[in-house]
Parts: C-alpha cells; sequence; structure tokens
C-alpha cells in the first residue's frame, strides 16, 4: 500500500503576492515543502527548494544579485532552474540541481504547482475576476492570524 501525500500535489496554490518578492529570497513552506521564491533573469518568479546542497543551509537566508539566488554561507549561486552556476573557489559542475517548480504570476498573486510539473498547466489557475475588475473592491493584502485558517475564510466570506 503506497503512501498518500497529505495534500493534493498536482494543483496551484498561492504561495504570495509580488510585492513580497522584494530584492531579498522569500522562503515558505508550502504543502510541507520547504521552497524559496525569487525573481531571477528578466524579473522573473523562480521557486526552488530551500536548501543549499553544498552545506544544506537555507537558501532563503541569502541574497539575490544579478537574478541568481545566492546562499549567505558560501556564495554559491543558483539559477531560476535550480542548477548551482558557480561558487567562489570551488568547482559546482558536480554539484546536485535543486528541484524547480513551475511558478506564475497572474491576478496579483504568484501560484506555485508542487506537483509532477509535467501536468502543470497554467490554464488551470482559477480565474479571479473580482482580482482584475474595477467593479470589485480589492485590496489583496496579507493576514497573520492565530487561527486555523478556516475560520478566517468563515469570517471574511460575504453571501449574497
Amino acid at each position: 500500500m503506497t503512501q498518500q501525500a497529505p495534500f493534493p500535489l498536482n494543483t496551484w496554490y498561492v504561495a504570495c503576492t509580488p510585492d513580497e518578492l522584494t530584492e531579498k529570497p522569500l522562503g515558505r513552506t508550502i504543502c510541507n515543502k520547504q521552497l524559496v521564491f525569487f525573481r531571477g533573469d528578466e524579473n522573473r518568479v523562480a521557486a526552488v527548494e530551500d536548501f543549499c546542497p553544498h552545506r544544506g543551509a537555507p537558501l532563503s537566508l541569502g541574497f539575490v544579485r544579478d537574478g541568481k539566488l545566492v546562499c549567505g554561507y558560501h556564495g554559491l549561486e543558483m539559477n531560476c532552474s535550480g542548477k548551482c552556476d558557480s561558487m567562489p573557489g570551488q568547482r559546482v559542475r558536480g554539484f546536485p540541481s535543486n528541484r524547480a517548480y513551475p511558478v506564475e504570476e497572474r491576478h496579483g498573486f504568484i501560484w506555485i504547482w508542487p506537483g509532477d510539473p509535467e501536468k502543470a498547466d497554467a490554464d488551470l489557475i482559477p480565474e479571479l475576476h473580482w482580482a482584475n475588475n474595477p467593479d470589485w473592491a480589492y485590496g489583496g493584502g496579507l493576514y497573520h492570524i492565530q487561527c486555523e485558517y478556516r475560520l478566517m475564510i468563515d469570517n471574511l466570506i460575504i453571501y449574497p
């Protein structure tokens, strides 16, 4: 008997808002996966495992330089596809790549697909007409709550 994942993985999840991606990497846990988000080449959003393949430091504690994610421990540089490009004083050719995840920027959110990348289809991202419609009052924002998330959703639902 195979063990089932505790979360559906082959679906899109909201990871963050674009304004959370500043010049620093952003660490997030989604579906029990430690991830780091950053803006790479041409301002493209990327998400990779939040783990330096050199010494295991969280890459989210590093910084972004010239579109590369740089580990704050020994300076390993990783590109948007999770491949190690360079590291001061080291050869990185044999370093394993980190898993990179499909991400999309749409409707004022950064979306991630934590499952099989071959099944990631951006057309499956829900259409959020209220996020792009001037007739709706939508301000976005991030709420830190000290309760189970469904209680907050229940509080915010507006019934017609």
